[in-house]
């Protein structure tokens, strides 16, 4: 899951991972028209969640795509 969401902008986002189970994860934002934005790859860790910094991003909607082996997920983010 993604929280919070909406967000304010500069809060920061949380992805859980808690449903993989080890491996890379990588996490892209699309604007919504399409536009790469960013891409990471982080490594699943025992926090089991990870954390991205919203405050280069403006107000507005973006898709955030979370892949690794056998899952991707995808969430509209709000950012107020």
């Amino acid at each position: 899951s993604v929280y919070p969401n909406p967000l304010k902008q500069g809060q920061k986002l949380l992805i859980s991972t808690s449903d993989i189970e080890s491996g890379n994860i990588t996490v892209t934002i699309y604007s919504t028209l399409g536009s790469k934005l960013s891409s990471n790859t982080y490594l699943n860790n025992s926090e089991r969640r990870i954390e991205i910094d919203t405050k280069h991003m403006t107000n507005g909607a973006y898709i955030l795509k979370v892949e690794t082996v056998g899952i991707s997920k995808s969430y509209t983010i709000i950012i107020e």
